[in-house]
């Protein structure tokens, strides 16, 4: 087992990953953020420093499209433009049904 399959199952162990099925031949897991932030703090921030980097570009980009609920939470979508380019992609490197639904951010 390498170093990354032993920090996965310390994940699994821990709680804060969970087995959410296949993609290809690797594993696809749920992310538990509030188990992360209490049993891994510095993992958390981490985490969350990218999903920021990444969410900023990919809203520069135009491929995402964020909106606020009543309470203030930002909601990310994919735009339109998101959706044709992943049309594209998908066209190039085959099916993937997870570029057709709409994913919703929100800490």
């Amino acid at each position: 087992m390498d170093d990354v399959e032993e920090i996965i199952a310390q994940l699994v162990d821990d709680g804060i990953l969970s087995p959410d099925g296949m993609e290809g031949e690797d594993f696809v897991y749920k992310i538990d953020l509030i188990s992360m932030k209490e049993k891994y703090p510095a993992l958390y921030e981490i985490f969350l420093e990218d999903m920021d980097e990444t969410l900023l570009s990919l809203l520069k980009e135009g491929l995402v499209e964020v909106e606020y609920n009543e309470n203030l939470e930002a909601l990310f979508s994919v735009s339109e433009k998101g959706l044709a380019l992943a049309k594209q992609l998908e066209d190039q490197v085959g099916d993937y049904n997870g570029w057709s639904y709409y994913s919703v951010w929100c800490c």
